[in-house]
């Protein structure tokens, strides 16, 4: 018997996003600590700021643990608006415009209805 797993529903703002998984934005503001030394001495947060700039701390590992969190194309894509050395990815949906996990064809709901009417049509021909 499979089990399902609920997905956290989090809200996939940049913003949001940077708050929960950068370690170096503590209370309201950029510590700016990599491995190589500090890269940041403003106390602001580069990505978020009044004039959005890129982050190579961000970029190398922040963006990755959005892999975990089931958001990396949304994250990608809303980076790529400040970074313009990244593309963007396209974001695969269903027929009826909810998006779709890697190796979906068609969401719940969609196979749901495809299933009745396959199985409409079977009975149909067994009827006669």
């Amino acid at each position: 018997m499979k089990t399902l797993v609920k997905k956290k529903k989090i809200d996939k703002t940049l913003h949001n996003f940077i708050v929960l998984e950068c370690c170096n934005f503590v209370r309201n503001s950029c510590v700016g600590v990599s491995s190589t030394g500090m890269f940041n001495n403003t106390g602001i947060c580069v990505v978020i700021g009044e004039e959005p700039k890129h982050c190579d701390y961000f970029k190398d590992c922040v963006i990755p643990t959005s892999k975990h969190r089931m958001c990396y194309n949304e994250i990608l894509n809303k980076y790529s608006d400040v970074d313009n050395t990244i593309k963007r990815v396209k974001i695969r949906t269903c027929q009826c415009g909810s998006k779709l996990d890697k190796g979906e064809r068609l969401c719940s709901l969609c196979k749901k209805t495809k299933r009745k009417l396959s199985f409409r049509k079977i009975n149909v021909k067994r009827k006669r």
